[in-house]
This record gives structure tokens, C-alpha cells and sequence, in this order.
């Protein structure tokens, strides 16, 4: 068939794929004729009533149950066809909407830049006419602009093309299928049995969508309809295992007919069948109604994703999930952010919504953005949006969190803006489209194409406004922007990064950018002074408005803590965060993130992990006769960075220099606890969460679930934050018992050799540094004297002596060179000293 088509435009444009439909509906309608004159063949004996009996009454009884048993694989094969039929209509229909649109794109006016007539030819090929004013250089880019969109046509013809190509081959074996059941029956053969049909549940169509669909489109759907779309949109959901496919980046395939069934319903359903419909089934409240509800909004986060494919018997995708699969009224509710009469904030039409102009329609606006976003934020948790449909709730959501804040100045009136909506709805919206981590990355970093973000898209328009608002939940609705970055940072060791890798440490970076810089692309207030002293917040931080979010930021930050003193990808096992520029910015990000006390025990402990970690690094290397000094300088830029941004954020927040060092001093203690935790192996939130509880042994053991005495034989791991002197860490004997401790636990060093002194009263673990000069074994000794050896240890070990003594003391010098790039930054820079 589709090779005798002849696909020029003028036979494309004259298509009528409805007429397809029509034929199925005929065949359908001549089908249940059929349906009921078979059923009618056992009816006859049942009319008969007693009068007839016997053998040959048995004899014929089987043999007319037969015929029907056969005439229905008919029927089926036959049914099987119709739907075949609609489903080519609905994919014709799609493929060449989508070519003629980028056909209308090329002749729109100054579509190439310039005013030129353009055509699109029979053959679909871009034709320009020059008028003769145009300069050689207008030329050339009307020429080079005009071969992108031939690109875009080619690729939507050859689309179209392909999918002539299937629907003449899925025809035609529909076709043949019903010719050998017939024959069969014809024959006297027993007709194979039909998939999908008497044991199995068959696909539900696009015509199965047009009729659901309507069934709730004015609101009057029956018991029985409502039952027959639960058990379609359950069809139509995805599996556990496709679910977490989907989460890994991962494509999923699902039937092409389930992409139609779900477009055609929620382009029939319609906005207001959809909101009313799940309006009633949130207030019914039964597991039954809520279940339909979540599965309402599953589907339309499916058939815009576009991770979800289908495809052809060749392993072909044949059709994917999309933005535009959405209904119009869906996507005009979400994409159109009306100005206020102020201006500002990520405003794009001057208008409300179709629908919402005139008095009084604001309220109606806010109840339908919020029904619509508690329809579809009750979505199963594994279920994403689309990249576009993800990065349009996250925008409406910061733009509606702006037009909140009396901070934006916004005015409203009466039809033309929207009065304020509930910080509920803001939360929704979120939680539905921060689901998405290509939209999140896209969103923070502003890397995403213009098909994605729009034209002159800048991050701080979204940014900025979600992160000033005062949040009622404090910030946790947001927390799903964040705290996907640390879960996609490590790289495999040995491993190509992957994107994932790429993505979380671009965005990771982004979030710094956010943090420290003191330019604003949205307002031009500067934005590091605002997170310390938010708008409208009496000198609250941000970490004081919205702790949720810091401790969210804080984590997805907590693998990146080297990136920010400029360690190597290959020693921090990240990939993708820039260059921030120097001391001066990563004081800034850590000082707004000390503005929480769990968010500073979890970024200050992921630090001190590190820097513990390359003191490790280094003791192993230099076994193995690899040592690298280098390690030394990122280690004491962290323990400075620590204390810097301490410091910073106590001078922010006290005028008390006795209360700054008391609360110098119990942060410090909290953050090593954090980092010993953390150094056992648990990550940066479980161990922040436990440090700052100032958990002992069997409340730690409650809380995060591990067992000290299995993390690992040696390490120290008894708690107690008011014991640890911060003055005592990042010294040179400190950071050689953390080397003592790492060699000891690679078996390379016999803790049976080591002296009493530097274990517990059982001598079966190290003891804790700061335990060191307590009373052991009812002797007190000084410190000095428990580490007495350690050095000799180390290097009977196998570390090199010379460097070993460098490794250690050059602390104070890099200490000294960046104190002096903080307080004197014009006279020496600001910069991190050469290596």
C-alpha cells in the first residue's frame, strides 16, 4: 500500500485519516451483526426446548458449537482489524501534523531571519526567491537557518514515511489473519487461538480513549464508565521494573496503542472533564477513588515523557511521549505565566489563560491550578513528566511563589492577574515536576536547548525566586530539586562518567554559582547578601527561613566539597563542576550553608571526610611507592575552608565574641563527629543527621542502622560532641593517627603491635583522638606520649620520611596564603595557591 503512495505535499495535505475511523466504525457496526447472528446458533437448540434428544441432537449440538467456537476467531481477527484501523488513523494523523507543521514553521514570515518568501515544494524541499536587497552575509544565514528547518522536514517526512510503511504492513496481516480464520472455518480446520482474547485483557485503543473521554467530559460518567476507564488507564500503566528503567534514564517501550489510548482521552476528557472528575474522586476519598485519581495522572505524565517509546516489529521507535500529546488547554493552563502590572518575575504572556479573562475569573484560575496540581502530584512517586512538561511546573511553580512574596511589589487586579494561591498548590506543582532530573539539571544550569527553556532563558528568573520564598513546609517541597545530585555524583572508578555524572556535577556547580555570586540576572539585588540576610526576614538566612532546603542544597553539595578548593576530577571522582574562581566564593556557598546547624554538620563533615580521606590516600600510596604530595595542599584547603566559613557565618549572626567561639567551637565538634561517622562510611545527611543529634553508640545504632564494631575493626566510632577540642584536628599528630588508624584496617599494620595507650579498655579498638589524654587503664597520659612512635610506625610502614614531614607541614603555610587572599583580596588575589 504505502508503496504506492506517493508522498508529495499536495497528496499529504489532501489527506483525510479520518476516513479510516469510518471504516473501522463500519467494520465494527457489521461486526456485532456478525457477534449476534453466531450467538444465536446454540440459542436455537436451546429453544428447542426437550422435544429433540439424543444421539444425533448431541451430534449436532457439537457440531454447531464448533462452527461458533470458529466463526468467533473470526469475529476476533476481525475486531482486531478495526482496531488496527484506528490506530493507523491516529498515527497518520499525528506524523503528518507534525510535518505539515514544520512545513507552515519555513513560510511563516522572516521564519529564515529575513524578509523572504519562502516556499516549501511538492518534493518538501525549501525553496527561497531573493527579493535583491538582501547582503551576501543575510544570504548565508538565511541559507544556513533555511537548511535546519529542511532538517526538521526531512526527518518528519521520513517519519511519516515509516509510518506509512507499518500501518500497510500491520493492515494488511490484520487482513490476512481474518482470510485464514476464515479458510480455516471454511475448511473444517481448527483456526489458531487468538492472542488477547478469552484469557487476556486486549490493549485498550485510541477509540477505547475517544469514548472514555467523552464519558467524562460533561461530568456525567456512569459507574460503569468509570469502572471500564479505571481498568484502561491500569492497562495502560507502567510495571514496577519499567518504573525504576525510567528512573536510571533508561527508554521504556509500551504498546503503541497505549500511547493513543492516552492521548485520545485526555484530548476528550478535556480540562475541566479531567479537574472535575478528580475534584469528586479526592473528595470521595475511598481507595478505589484515589486510586483512579493517581492513575489519571500517571498517564498524563506518561504520554508526555518522552522516555517512553514504541515501537515497530524491527526494533524501530515508531512513536514517543511528548509536551505536545498533552491537550491544549493543559499546556495553555501551565505554560502561561500572565505579567503582573509590576512586571518581572519569569513572565511570558500578557494575558491570563483562555478561559480566565474578566471579573471574577481569578478564583476560578486558583481552583483549577490547584486541582491540577493535586491531580497530578498524586501521581505514584515513580511515575516523571516530560522534560518539557517538568520544566513548565517548575516554572509556573516559581512564578506563582514570586507573584506570593510580598518582596516581588506585584499588584493584582481583578481578571487580570491571578489573586495569591496557596503555597499548597506552589508545593504540588513541585512535587510533580521535580521529578524530572534532566529538567532539574536543564532548569539550574540553563544548559537546555531552546526547544526546552525557551528563548533568553536565565536560571536566576527560577532560581531566585524559589529559593527567597518563605516556604510553609519550610523548604521541603523544593528539596526534590536538590537532593538528586549526590545519588549521580561518584564516577566508577575506571569508568567513562557518564551523563548522569555530567548532569549532577553541572548542576552541583550551578547551585554554587547560586550561592556565592553577587550578581542577580533577575532583579540585580546581589544574591550572596541576600541568602545571609534574606528580604523581609529580619536578618534571617536563608538556612533560618528555609532549613528543608539548606539541608537539601547541603547534601547535593556534600560530594563536590574538593571541587570547591579546585581538586582534580581524578581525586575527587566527580566530573562536570566548573571553575567557581576562587577562596572567596567557596567561603561564600559554605558560609550560607552554615546557616542550618544539620546543613553545616553535613556539608563541614563531608569536608573533613575528605580531607581525612587524602591523609588516608596518602599513607596507602606511599606503601605502594605511588605518594603524591599533592593531596596535602586539598586537605588543608578543606580544614581552612571549614573554619573560614564558620567563622564567617558566626560573625554574620553574633555581635558576642564569647558566644561566636562557644558556637565556633560546638560546630567544630559536631562536624568532626560527622565526618568520623562519615569516614565509616554512611553518607553525608545519615552522618550530619547523627552528629548533630549528639547520638552515642546505641542511639547512632537505632537511628542510621549500623553496627560501629562491623564498619570497620579499628576506627574510633563512640560519639559524644561536647568532648572534642576543634584545636586538636587538622594538626600534624592528628592527621598521622587518622594514617595509623587506615593501615592498621588495611592489616598492614599489626594492632596487636600498638601500645596500650592508644586503645580502649578492652584493647580491642582504637581509641577516639580526643580520648587520647583521659584517664586509660588507671594512668593518665598526655598526648604527646600516646603518640609517641606513630611516625616511626609510618614509616617502618612504608611512607617516605621527607615526605611525609612536607605532607605535614605545609598546612600552616597554605593556611597563612589564604588568610591573606581573605582579607586582602585586591592586593594578592583571589586565588588558590600555585601548586
Amino acid at each position: 500500500m504505502s508503496d504506492e503512495w506517493d508522498l508529495t505535499r499536495t497528496n499529504v495535505t489532501a489527506w483525510k485519516t479520518e476516513q479510516l475511523v469510518g471504516l473501522a466504525d463500519t467494520i465494527t457496526k457489521g461486526n456485532g451483526t456478525f457477534d449476534y447472528q453466531i450467538g444465536r446458533m446454540t440459542q436455537q437448540f436451546a429453544d428447542i426446548g426437550p422435544s429433540w434428544s439424543g444421539r444425533a441432537h448431541d451430534a449436532a449440538y457439537d457440531r454447531v458449537t464448533e462452527d461458533r467456537r470458529q466463526a468467533l476467531k473470526v469475529k476476533y481477527e476481525t475486531d482486531d482489524l478495526a482496531a488496527v484501523l484506528t490506530q493507523a488513523a491516529d498515527r497518520l494523523f499525528w506524523e503528518r501534523d507534525n510535518l505539515l507543521k514544520k512545513v507552515a514553521e519555513v513560510e511563516a514570515p522572516r521564519s529564515l531571519g529575513i524578509d523572504v518568501p519562502v516556499t516549501v515544494e511538492n518534493n518538501w524541499q525549501i525553496s527561497l526567491r531573493w527579493t535583491g536587497d538582501e547582503t551576501q552575509e543575510q544570504r548565508n544565514n538565511a541559507e544556513e537557518n533555511a537548511k535546519g528547518h529542511q532538517n526538521l522536514i526531512n526527518t518528519a517526512w521520513n517519519a511519516l514515511r515509516n509510518a506509512a510503511h507499518e500501518v500497510d504492513r500491520l493492515i494488511r496481516a490484520a487482513a490476512q489473519q481474518i482470510r485464514d480464520a476464515g479458510s480455516y472455518f471454511g475448511d473444517g480446520v481448527d483456526a489458531p487461538a487468538i492472542p488477547g482474547t478469552a484469557d487476556s485483557q486486549k490493549e485498550p485503543t485510541a477509540r477505547d480513549g475517544i469514548e472514555d473521554g467523552q464519558a467524562i467530559a460533561d461530568g456525567t460518567a456512569t459507574d460503569d464508565e468509570i469502572q471500564r476507564i479505571t481498568d484502561h488507564l491500569a492497562q495502560a500503566g507502567l510495571t514496577p521494573e519499567q518504573l525504576e528503567a525510567m528512573g536510571r534514564g533508561e527508554e521504556v517501550t509500551v504498546p503503541q496503542s497505549t500511547l493513543s489510548y492516552l492521548r485520545t482521552f485526555y484530548e476528550n476528557a478535556g480540562k475541566d472533564g479531567l479537574l472535575t472528575l478528580s475534584t469528586s474522586l479526592q473528595a470521595n476519598g475511598s481507595p478505589e477513588a484515589l486510586g483512579l485519581q493517581r492513575s489519571i495522572a500517571a498517564g498524563m505524565m506518561t504520554v508526555s515523557n518522552e522516555q517512553i517509546v514504541s515501537k515497530n516489529a524491527m526494533g524501530d521507535v515508531q512513536g514517543r511521549g511528548s509536551w505536545d500529546h498533552l491537550p491544549a488547554e493543559i499546556k495553555e493552563l501551565v505554560g502561561t505565566r500572565p505579567y503582573s502590572s509590576t512586571g518581572g518575575g519569569d513572565a511570558n504572556s500578557p494575558d491570563m489563560p483562555e478561559g480566565y479573562i474578566g471579573p471574577g475569573a481569578t478564583v476560578g484560575y486558583n481552583n483549577d491550578m490547584s486541582a491540577f496540581a493535586s491531580l497530578l502530584n498524586s501521581a505514584d512517586q515513580g511515575y516523571q513528566p516530560g522534560d518539557k512538561f517538568a520544566v513548565e511546573l517548575s516554572r509556573q511553580a516559581a512564578y506563582l511563589a514570586w507573584l506570593n512574596d510580598p518582596s516581588s511589589g506585584t499588584a493584582y487586579e481583578a481578571g487580570g492577574m491571578p489573586d495569591r494561591i496557596g503555597d499548597e498548590a506552589v508545593q504540588n506543582l513541585l512535587g510533580a515536576g521535580t521529578r524530572n532530573h534532566d529538567a532539574k539539571w536543564a532548569l539550574i544550569t540553563g544548559n537546555g536547548s531552546p526547544e526546552l527553556l525557551g528563548e533568553g532563558y536565565h536560571r536566576d528568573q527560577i532560581m531566585v525566586p524559589l529559593l527567597r520564598h518563605d516556604w510553609d513546609d519550610d523548604g521541603e517541597a523544593l528539596e526534590g530539586m536538590f537532593n538528586w545530585i549526590d545519588d549521580n555524583a561518584h564516577v566508577a572508578p575506571g569508568q567513562t562518567p557518564s551523563i548522569a555524572n555530567i548532569h549532577a556535577g553541572e548542576a552541583a556547580f550551578g547551585v554554587s554559582q547560586l550561592l556565592s555570586t553577587t550578581q542577580s540576572g533577575f532583579d540585580g539585588n546581589p544574591l550572596h547578601a541576600n541568602w545571609l540576610d534574606m528580604p523581609g526576614h529580619e536578618n534571617q538566612s536563608l538556612g533560618q527561613v528555609n532549613p528543608e532546603l539548606v539541608k537539601a542544597m547541603a547534601e547535593g553539595l556534600s560530594p563536590y566539597t574538593g571541587k570547591l578548593v579546585e581538586m582534580p576530577d581524578y581525586i575527587s571522582g566527580t566530573e562536570g563542576f566548573g571553575d567557581l574562581g576562587g577562596p572567596i566564593e567557596a567561603v561564600r556557598v559554605m558560609t550560607v550553608l552554615n546557616g542550618d546547624a544539620t546543613a553545616s554538620a553535613i556539608i563541614n563533615g563531608a569536608a573533613l571526610s575528605e580531607s581525612q580521606r587524602l591523609d588516608q590516600q596518602f599513607a596507602a600510596q606511599e606503601i605502594l611507592g605511588e605518594g603524591n604530595r599533592r593531596s596535602i595542599y586539598y586537605g588543608n584547603r578543606l580544614h581552612w575552608l571549614v573554619g573560614e566559613a564558620l567563622n564567617t557565618e558566626f560573625d554574620e549572626r553574633h555581635d558576642d565574641a564569647q558566644t561566636t567561639a562557644d558556637d565556633r567551637k560546638a560546630r567544630f565538634n559536631t562536624a568532626y563527629t560527622a565526618a568520623q561517622i562519615a569516614v565509616g562510611g554512611f553518607g553525608p545527611a545519615q552522618a550530619g543527621v547523627a552528629a548533630i543529634a549528639e547520638l552515642t553508640r546505641s542511639s547512632v545504632n537505632d537511628a542510621i542502622g549500623f553496627d560501629p564494631e562491623t564498619v570497620s575493626p579499628y576506627a574510633p566510632m563512640t560519639f559524644d560532641g561536647g568532648t572534642y577540642d576543634h584545636a586538636k584536628f587538622g594538626t600534624e599528630e592528628y592527621r598521622k593517627y587518622v594514617m595509623l588508624q587506615h593501615l592498621t584496617n588495611q592489616g598492614i599494620i599489626d594492632f596487636d603491635s600498638l601500645p596500650a595507650e592508644l586503645k580502649n579498655e578492652g584493647g580491642t579498638r582504637f581509641k577516639p583522638y580526643f580520648e587520647l589524654g583521659a584517664d586509660n587503664h588507671g594512668s593518665r597520659f598526655d598526648v604527646s606520649v600516646a603518640l609517641e612512635g606513630i611516625e616511626d610506625r609510618l614509616v617502618g610502614a612504608g611512607v617516605d620520611e621527607r615526605r611525609l614531614n612536607d605532607y605535614l607541614a605545609s598546612y600552616d603555610s597554605e593556611t597563612i596564603r589564604l588568610n591573606q587572599v581573605i582579607n586582602s583580596p585586591g592586593t594578592i588575589g583571589n586565588s588558590w595557591p600555585h601548586l
